[in-house]
């Protein structure tokens, strides 16, 4: 090693980099994706430098980058004096979560690592600083502080743990820092104060004392609650990353750190275990229930053997408390008893609200949590005790800023709690009657300028939002068809076309009632039916609600009827029929009141002129269409409008125009989300390709756009089927079989965003 004889070894400015990078605790491949590079690429520059430098492994690599940053780092070879418990099983994953840490001990001098019991915290803080050794020469000591329960006492049970000797009772922190300060002892050393949260009255100011009296140690804490001390760095340490959907379209649901954890555990409850196809979708579906939590991965996992893993998902959807095992210390062997554990911790007021929580099924704010808990006019009777919940990891961060949740396994207790405590109903109302309010200007503001941050705010609460309308058919059936009709259009835009139908289902059938409500509820039920393509169920919801409004002397609402009446005409072929109903429909609107409404019309007149085969009149109705709905700013319906003049163009044999329309739409509908819009602008852009002769790159779009049509449950109607004439088979008959089924395979496996992208990029 050229550096031992004092010369500087001669690396590269690129082999530099990727020697800082391996003492962050990355692998080859997380390298590799770093520096955008190969992994080969990265295992030729690592070799590199071990040859350069004379080292062995990863190991003493980083352990000569650490001392080139801090020359009184420790010599390879050579470890320091430390207490470290040996791991009994393998760490997996987490290597950010490390890097991240290990650069924070680096420059602080107390860092707390916080989160929610079982999220693995002491697991992290063992592997981090079993490869630290090198750089605390004079020693790391760990302390479990979980067992100590007085406070007065805290000082000298530390040192007794340490295996102080002679430790005067009135002085107990000398008997701490004979330890860690021993004489004799040079350079820098490390402290990790394991599970504080239950004593952090007391460790803190320990902490401070000890800081204070040795200016070479560095503190490491875990708790689920910080200390709350001058000069602590706080980093909070969440569940462990789930599979998102990309990666499973792709196939590489294996490489999420919670599933790695889960199949490395069941292999050793079940040493036949693998993952592989038949049980991915099981494993995806565990994780995801159990939320990432690693203690709740390893006690699942470990039930493994006598039940088979489709069991454990069936049972994991009945209650969540699972088993432990032996080895596991008391207030881990379940979920319950380690949520417990951070129970006792909490005051009434705490308790009270953690409880009320519950009835969250997603992320919360400030003001949706005040409003369960009761103290809607009184925020600050809220804010301190989720403050302190949030404190102790009882809550945690949510997706967005200003956004809480409760964690699947620590929800699932808390519902029981709140159960037990008969505020259940009460909880249920009181969340009910937030999101009622809380959804009623969505009818309006999904139809106009506002519709896109509208449809991004629904969808962030539609877990609590499907919640509130359980209860509702349950117990407030006076409000609760208002409350699905006002979230009828984001069902429509979203693609939750079958939740919404099934929901209005039910609610149409529990009122029979001849009300405008109704009438209105039967038309939304005909619109999300339609893409099952089953236009005699349809005609008759129409027809049901004509009945109503015919009953009421509702001329607007008749008019909507006929409106609907020809789009199912147009479904079924008869172009000429739904022309003339749309017509009729356009003499009885009203121009200077319901703009969007004849906007709408314009635009089913063009795209029955487009059938028909009238491309003037259909550009005219179009044309129309696109100005008025842009306009009155309505992002969806100006998509549609923007898709059926790609349509139109594609009719015509102009590709290039087509292509250029289909491109404007797709850019409104990907702020929106998914949606069956989209899809078929997927489609239309599959078919530009086509005509333009790249049959490639068509099929990977169509075979992109029929995967995402497959999980959506959405198929193409008759009416898209005649607009956008995508033929997959005849793309494939074009090309190299070889070539055929790359291009469906690969497009098969793109995502959403994957799959937009593509059509962007041509």
């Amino acid at each position: 090693m050229s550096e031992r004889h004092g010369t500087s070894p001669a690396l590269t400015v690129r082999e530099q980099e990727i020697a800082s990078l391996i003492a962050d605790g990355l692998s080859d491949k997380a390298i590799a994706k770093r520096l955008f590079r190969s992994s080969r690429t990265v295992e030729y520059h690592v070799l590199q430098i071990r040859n350069k430098l004379g080292l062995e492994n990863r190991t003493q690599i980083a352990t000569w980058f650490t001392r080139r940053a801090d020359p009184g780092a420790a010599v390879p070879g050579r470890p320091a004096p430390n207490n470290l418990p040996a791991p009994l099983t393998t760490f997996v994953g987490r290597h950010r979560e490390l890097a991240e840490v290990r650069s924070l001990v680096r420059t602080a001098r107390l860092v707390t690592i916080a989160g929610p019991g079982g999220c693995g915290k002491t697991r992290l803080a063992l592997q981090l600083v079993a490869g630290l050794l090198d750089r605390y020469p004079a020693g790391v000591w760990f302390v479990d502080v979980s067992s100590l329960r007085d406070p007065e006492r805290l000082a000298a049970d530390v040192a007794g743990q340490l295996g102080a000797e002679g430790v005067d009772e009135e002085r107990p922190v000398d008997g701490i820092l004979s330890v860690v300060a021993a004489a004799g002892a040079a350079g820098p050393r490390l402290l990790v104060l394991d599970n504080v949260e239950h004593l952090v009255d007391g460790c803190g100011p320990l902490a401070e004392r000890l800081l204070r009296a040795c200016a070479e140690l560095t503190v490491l804490c875990t708790g689920r609650e910080p200390l709350h001390v001058t000069g602590e760095l706080i980093w909070r340490l969440g569940p462990l990353a789930l599979p998102d959907a990309a990666s499973e379209a792709a196939g590489r649901a294996a490489e999420a750190d919670a599933v790695r954890l889960f199949v490395d555990r069941a292999a050793l409850a079940d040493p036949g275990f693998a993952l592989a196809g038949e049980n991915v979708a099981a494993v995806v579906d565990i994780v995801r229930r159990l939320d990432g939590i690693p203690l709740a991965l390893e006690l699942a996992a470990g039930q493994l053997g006598p039940i088979s893993v489709d069991q454990l998902r069936e049972h994991l959807g009945h209650h969540l408390p699972l088993a432990g095992t032996r080895g596991l210390v008391s207030r881990q062997r379940t979920m319950a008893a380690a949520i417990e554990w951070s129970e006792g911790l909490l005051t009434e007021a705490e308790h009270r609200l953690f409880r009320r929580l519950a009835v969250f099924r997603g992320a919360f704010t400030l003001e949706a949590a005040c409003a369960a808990h009761g103290e809607s006019r009184d925020v600050a009777a809220t804010l301190g005790p989720l403050s302190a919940l949030a404190d102790k990891s009882l809550v945690v961060a949510g997706p967005a800023p200003g956004r809480y949740r409760l964690l699947g396994t620590i929800r699932s207790h808390a519902w029981g709690r709140l159960r037990d405590a008969g505020e259940l109903d009460a909880a249920r109302r009181r969340h009910y009657d937030h999101f009622l309010a809380w959804a009623a200007p969505a009818a309006d503001r999904l139809r106009g300028r506002h519709q896109v941050a509208w449809v991004a705010r629904l969808a962030e609460v539609n877990d609590d939002l499907r919640a509130a309308l359980d209860y509702g058919e349950e117990h407030a059936l006076d409000s609760v068809l208002g409350f699905a009709l006002a979230l009828e259009r984001f069902w429509f835009i979203r693609g939750h076309g079958s939740e919404g139908r099934r929901r209005l289902e039910r609610l149409v059938d529990l009122d029979d009632r001849p009300t405008r409500e109704r009438a209105l509820a039967l038309i939304a039920l005909a619109k999300l039916t339609w893409a099952r393509a089953d236009p005699a169920v349809v005609s008759r919801s129409i027809e049901r609600s004509l009945a109503i409004f015919e009953t009421l002397g509702d001329q607007d609402g008749v008019q909507l009827c006929l409106n609907h009446l020809g789009s199912l005409a147009l479904s079924e072929g008869r172009a000429a029929r739904a022309r003339d109903l749309y017509l009729q429909c356009l003499r009885l609107a009203d121009p200077a009141g319901d703009r969007r409404g004849v906007g709408f019309l314009h635009g089913n007149l063009g795209v029955a002129a487009v059938l028909l085969r009238d491309h003037g009149a259909a550009e005219a109705h179009l044309g129309t269409a696109l100005q008025i709905l842009r306009d009155v700013g309505d992002p969806y319906e100006t998509a549609n409008v923007l898709t059926n003049l790609g349509s139109m163009e594609l009719a015509r044999g102009r590709p290039a125009a087509a292509g250029g329309r289909y491109r404007e739409s797709l850019d409104l509908l990907s702020e929106l989300g998914p949606s069956a819009n989209l899809v078929e602008c997927l489609e239309g852009i599959a078919c530009v390709a086509a005509a333009g002769g790249d049959a490639a790159r068509a099929l990977r779009l169509g075979a992109a756009a029929a995967a995402l049509r497959q999980r959506a449950g959405v198929p193409a109607s008759a009416v898209v089927r005649q607009l956008i004439p995508l033929d997959l088979d005849e793309l494939r008959g074009r090309l190299p079989r070889t070539t055929a089924r790359r291009a469906g395979a690969a497009g098969g496996a793109l995502s959403q965003e994957e799959a937009v992208a593509l059509a962007r990029s041509g």
